[in-house]
């Protein structure tokens, strides 16, 4: 995937958001989505009334990068879940 666009009316603080960070995969977010979700230079913000043409726009551009970041493993959804597994494992 080089691409993950979420034209949401309404969300929070997506996971599939923070992952795909973790995966250094571009992202393009509506204004809906919490400014938290911003953990990267690859994520852009774009109202929901901007032109199909103004979001297609800033999907084609070049992202920032193309090699995971790894100082957001600890987002990774397997070592979250290797967390996890030790937390109960106890």
């Amino acid at each position: 995937m080089d691409v993950l666009a979420m034209p949401s009316l309404y969300e929070g603080l997506p996971i599939s958001a923070v992952e795909a960070q973790a995966a250094n995969i571009k992202l393009i977010l509506s204004t809906e989505v919490s400014s938290e979700t911003k953990l990267s230079k690859n994520v852009h913000f774009i109202k929901l009334e901007e032109s199909v043409e103004k979001w297609a726009e800033i999907i084609l551009e070049k992202p920032y990068g193309n090699e995971p970041l790894p100082e957001l493993s600890q987002y990774d959804m397997k070592y979250t879940a290797m967390l996890l597994d030790e937390i109960y494992s106890k």
